[in-house]
């Protein structure tokens, strides 16, 4: 094999490098770079005069004339001229154009129908508005006008022998008689049919309505069927007997699950362990005697025991209240004794009587547990007393006076107190 000098290996090997270098020194190493915007276009809040007009365009196109007219008018402020005449006629006369429009659906067709007959389903059988005939109109203009603000147009949109008018003009005649007409007098208008028959839907929806709030009330679920029925609210079902009677039957559950729940709290608050949920025991108390108040306000529900027993107990309750320490302040009336009235007090917190043996020092060890509690309750109540400044001896051998009491929590020294 014939071996090449350095100088010939070499000479490739520099070729394919000067060609990687050209590239980087054309290019500068990245992407070209953008050539710089032309500083001399004029600019208004950051957009050229083009940039203004094509959002004239878009608003024209979307129906926003006032919108168009103002974005033309700041591309003229940055280039002057009346370039944009054009634009702006187009946008004015489309403007007014949508004006006429609107002008003329209220007129025929604003507002609710004037006279309206339904069958028994809400279905339209007949109908019709108002208007008052304004110079130069006869039936065939008026059947033009309201077909043009159906659509949406002006009434010289309408192309002559339009079928459609030809309908409602005959529709027009049927309510009106074929005649000439007077400036100023009402003429009856036909409603349009697609009116019609969405007002028929949205009867036939009311209806569907309230007959699953009635299958919701027979399966017991008032939650439902009172959430059904506030969806109806439409003139032809608010008209409806059967309305009626379903506000009467869900009145009726209302009321009867106020009581149903009135009675579960009562269950409830009678259940709870006096010493510690004094508290919540008078809330449910309070909750039950509020339930019933109201369902006893209903026609043909009888609450009342259940109201007697739950003030009762709700009067009795609030004799007592219980600190955050969890001592009882009461009020003891005149004419009862202060440690008969300490004992109902404790009896009641422990919903049982204190268990008596009868016997006398010094058959100390033949007394019941309460005996003993009841000894050392009495030794902590005087406790409270002094600390409060009252005389307790006094309060022991006076029965006369009313008295604003302090008692220690009969929890901490009797038994069964949650029974």
């Amino acid at each position: 094999m014939k071996r090449h000098s350095r100088a010939t290996l070499a000479l490739p090997l520099a070729i394919l490098m000067s060609g990687a270098v050209i590239p980087l020194v054309v290019s500068g190493g990245g992407r070209a770079p953008t050539p710089p915007a032309d500083a001399t276009e004029l600019r208004y809040a950051g957009l050229t005069a083009r940039e203004w007009c094509a959002r004239a365009t878009r608003a024209l196109d979307e129906g926003e004339y006032n919108l168009a007219i103002r974005y033309l008018k700041t591309a003229e402020k940055v280039e002057p001229g009346r370039q944009y005449d054009h634009l702006l006629a187009c946008a004015r006369r489309e403007r007014r154009r949508a004006g006429d429009v609107a002008r003329s659906r209220d007129r025929l067709l604003g507002g609710g129908p004037d006279a309206l007959e339904l069958d028994a389903f809400g279905v339209v059988v007949s109908g019709h508005r108002t208007t008052v005939v304004l110079p130069g109109e006869s039936l065939w203009t008026i059947a033009e006008g309201l077909v043009a603000a159906e659509r949406w147009l002006p009434s010289d949109a309408i192309g002559a022998g339009d079928r459609e008018v030809y309908g409602t003009w005959d529709k027009l005649t049927a309510l009106n008689g074929m005649r000439e007409l007077e400036v100023g007098e009402v003429v009856l208008l036909p409603i349009p049919d697609e009116e019609a028959a969405a007002i028929s839907s949205a009867n036939a929806v009311e209806l569907q309505l309230m007959a699953e709030a009635s299958a919701a009330l027979d399966a017991g679920n008032v939650d439902a069927a009172a959430k059904l029925r506030e969806r109806v609210s439409g003139a032809f079902a608010l008209g409806l007997d059967a309305l009626g009677a379903l506000d009467e039957r869900l009145r009726d559950a209302r009321a009867g699950r106020m009581v149903e729940s009135a009675r579960a709290l009562i269950a409830e608050a009678d259940s709870l362990p006096r010493p510690t949920r004094h508290g919540e025991l008078v809330g449910a108390l309070r909750e039950a005697r509020r339930l019933l108040t109201v369902a006893g306000g209903t026609p043909g529900v009888v609450a009342g025991t259940d109201l007697e027993r739950a003030d009762a107990l709700l009067a009795q309750a609030q004799r007592y209240s219980v600190g955050e320490d969890g001592v009882i302040a009461a009020t003891k009336p005149a004419g009862v004794a202060y440690t008969d009235f300490a004992r109902s007090t404790v009896e009641w917190f422990l919903k049982r009587e204190l268990r008596r043996s009868g016997k006398e020092y010094p058959y100390h060890d033949q007394k019941t547990a309460d005996e003993i509690a009841w000894a050392a309750y009495l030794i902590r109540a005087s406790e409270l007393a002094e600390r409060e400044g009252v005389d307790f001896a006094g309060l022991l051998t006076s029965d006369v006076a009313e008295a604003h009491v302090r008692l220690p929590n009969p929890g901490e020294y009797f038994t069964g107190a949650a029974d």
